[in-house]
């Protein structure tokens, strides 16, 4: 488990701090969607992972009032945040 507690961005992230996000993260970010997709549709972790599919290449804020955390970063298709 990456080190989530020290991932801040702060407020209106730049896309070089977007950039920053290091590989660990970026999984811990799709994994922690992925868990609450199986979840939430009674599915297992590796159906979960299929319906999410791969993780885009730059993390975005799902609540752009919101700091720029672990919390509040995604990683996964905007089409996807209903799932």
């Amino acid at each position: 488990m990456p080190d989530i507690q020290s991932l801040l961005l702060g407020f209106d992230p730049s896309e070089n701090e977007y950039t920053s996000v290091n590989g660990g993260h970026k999984f811990a970010l799709h994994h922690s969607k992925a868990k609450a997709i199986a979840i939430r549709r009674n599915i297992s972790l590796k159906q979960a992972f299929m319906l999410l599919g791969p993780w885009e290449k730059t993390p975005r804020l799902v609540d752009e009032y919101d700091v720029g955390d672990f919390f509040n970063l995604a990683i996964h298709r905007p089409n996807l945040e209903l799932i």
